[in-house]
């Protein structure tokens, strides 16, 4: 929300970095994510060193700290974010408060590579937001967008205990989604950035999917436990949940006997022709 209260473009992302719950919100994700970045990206460009990287709506800024540590002195990361977390220094990384939906894209037309993890479902200008993003490349470049897609409610629990354990997660999934979806977020963007991507002229487009299943007391269930704190009132107001559901979450979270879908991600690559 701006000062107003009045959301504009850009601003409606759920899991603000001003919230108290987002640092964990972030060592969770890095936990998840970051091994699966690092091995795609690696393979895409299996020498980073000297590059010039982009890392768009930064986060914790884990990911913008791996990629810093393998251009090395020769090369530079900026990692950008609507509301920049303070980063450790490191050679050649540079951090910048940036609207990506408002704002031109810093030094357009120089980046080797340009990353964009968990932003553009979020968005809902995220198709033009992908072209800008497209157009910033240098020639040969790539661009790598990483996006999640959930299982519906009735999918959503691979195992739980007794029916009102069931009951719980699927109507905390439910008020989630319908959550998310208030805020702009698309949740078949995940499918969609493949052919968004050769519509915005890249070519050798590529998409990977990963995912597995979440038990309690894992990286993914207390991820998932620190969003029902986050945006615990608004799912309230959903009406897809009770607070007594709600109250029993840390708990089933927490059970080893609990197993969930957890999200699916979809690594989408495209480049720049020369």
């Amino acid at each position: 929300m701006s000062a107003t209260g009045v959301r504009g473009p850009g601003t409606e992302y759920l899991f603000d970095n001003d919230s108290k719950p987002a640092n964990q919100h972030h060592r969770g994700l890095s936990k998840l994510l970051d091994p699966i970045s690092a091995a795609r990206i690696g393979r895409l460009l299996p020498v980073l060193a000297g590059k010039r990287c982009l890392e768009v709506g930064y986060g914790g800024g884990t990911f913008a700290l791996w990629l810093a540590a393998r251009v090395g002195r020769e090369g530079r990361v900026l990692a950008t974010d609507l509301k920049p977390l303070p980063l450790p220094s490191a050679d050649g990384l540079r951090v910048l408060s940036h609207n990506v939906v408002t704002e031109p894209i810093p030094d357009a037309g120089t980046w080797e590579l340009i990353h964009a993890r968990l932003l553009l479902n979020h968005l809902r200008e995220r198709r033009a937001v992908l072209a800008k993003l497209a157009d910033a490349l240098a020639p040969g470049g790539l661009l790598v967008t990483e996006d999640w897609q959930s299982a519906t409610p009735d999918r959503f629990v691979a195992y739980a205990p007794t029916e009102g354990a069931r009951n719980a997660l699927r109507a905390f999934h439910a008020a989630t989604l319908a959550v998310l979806d208030d805020h702009g977020n698309d949740r078949d963007w995940a499918t969609d950035a493949h052919g968004a991507m050769r519509e915005a002229g890249l070519i050798n487009v590529y998409t990977e999917t990963s995912g597995e299943t979440w038990t309690g007391g894992d990286d993914g269930t207390r991820l998932l436990l620190g969003t029902s704190v986050q945006v615990r009132d608004e799912m309230v107001a959903s009406g897809l949940i009770t607070e007594a559901q709600l109250d029993e979450l840390p708990e089933l979270l927490a059970d080893p006997e609990v197993a969930i879908h957890g999200h699916r991600l979809y690594t989408t690559s495209g480049w720049r022709p020369n």
